[in-house]
This record gives C-alpha cells, sequence and structure tokens, in this order.
C-alpha cells in the first residue's frame, strides 16, 4: 500500500513553520496482518532566528482530504 506521512516543524506556539509530504510503500505478504518499513531523510530546518529548543519535530500520516471530510463528518466512537 502506498501512504504518505510527514514531517512538520512546529514553533513555541504550535504555529506549523515547516510541513513535507513523505511518499512511502508498505508491502504486506498474504496472509501477514502486519508490516513495516524503515526509512532515512535528512531535512534543513531553517530556524527563523529562533533556537532549537523553541521548535518541535512532529510526525504522522497525511490524511486525504476526503478521509478528512469522513472523519469531521463521523459520530465519534466511545472508548
Amino acid at each position: 500500500m502506498d501512504f504518505q506521512y510527514f514531517v512538520a516543524v512546529t514553533g513555541p506556539d504550535q504555529a506549523i513553520l515547516s510541513k513535507k509530504p513523505f511518499p512511502v510503500r508498505i508491502v504486506f505478504d498474504t496472509p501477514q496482518k502486519r508490516s513495516g518499513v524503515t526509512d532515512h531523510i535528512e531535512e534543513a530546518i531553517p530556524l527563523g532566528g529562533r533556537q532549537g529548543t523553541d521548535l518541535n519535530i512532529v510526525v504522522g500520516f497525511q490524511q486525504s482530504p476526503e478521509v478528512v471530510d469522513f472523519y469531521k463528518k463521523s459520530p465519534r466512537r466511545s472508548a
């Protein structure tokens, strides 16, 4: 399956200073239920005059607009 994950840099106020998506392919061989992938990236992060200790790095899966819309309209599940 093809996925996109993102790496973002946020400031102390959680404003996104930089965000870049990365494609990754994860292969699921039948009948396995789990799979994984290791990826290596190198990014130059412009600090914009800020201290590195003031920034956060956030990594997550990038969802398509259709998936985001689906979850916005779905009732929340209770735990």
